[in-house]
């Protein structure tokens, strides 16, 4: 197989795992718990001559899971909105995660830790600061800089710890992978010769 359909395929099956991951429910007290940082550091470290595989990743699999929650949400089925206002935020500080993969420039236990703890707090930071700027743009009668404060507080519990341990928890298992697995086949490719 090419190396190029070989990166389409895992592609979408990484895509394909992390929507349906969106729809597992997690235990009472669990926020953030996800892979989809992982997969933007990964996709951002791994497909640095292919940037566009980067930033699908972890984007194609956020649209077409809200996808899918838009339905349920429209049928009744789900309490979650698969679309709401604001929501064109978060696909560009997915984005921007995709980007602490590109800065990773040894692929290491350290360095990919690092990323791991660096992308969800970029999130965190960036998207809070993002909501506070725009609805005091929109609706800054009530918006002060205590609400921005009280919006980081409530942020919390999505950050801490479940964010930052399933990215790491995530990233170690997908960079893993995908060099366990680039380490099979260069084993079996030198023992069939």
């Amino acid at each position: 197989m090419k190396s190029s359909n070989k990166i389409i395929i895992s592609v979408a099956a990484l895509i394909i795992i992390a929507v349906a991951y969106r729809f597992i429910p997690l235990p009472k007290g669990v926020y953030g718990f996800t892979p989809m940082f992982a997969m933007a550091i990964f996709g951002g470290a791994i497909f640095r001559k292919d940037k566009k595989f980067a930033f699908i990743l972890p984007l194609a699999a956020m649209f077409l899971s809200d996808i899918i929650f838009q339905i349920l949400y429209k049928a009744g089925k789900s309490s979650i909105a698969g679309f709401y206002e604001g929501q064109w935020l978060n696909y560009i500080l997915y984005a921007i995660t995709v980007c602490v993969g590109f800065f990773i420039k040894r692929i290491n236990v350290i360095n990919v830790t690092l990323a791991a703890i660096a992308a969800p707090t970029l999130f965190y930071i960036l998207s809070n600061f993002s909501y506070w700027a725009v609805s005091q743009h929109f609706y800054n009668e009530h918006n002060t800089l205590a609400v921005s404060m009280q919006d980081y507080i409530n942020g919390l519990p999505f950050y801490i710890p479940w964010s930052i341990v399933s990215t790491i928890l995530y990233s170690g298992i997908l960079f893993c992978a995908f060099y366990g697995g680039q380490s099979f086949s260069v084993k079996k490719v030198a023992v069939s010769h």
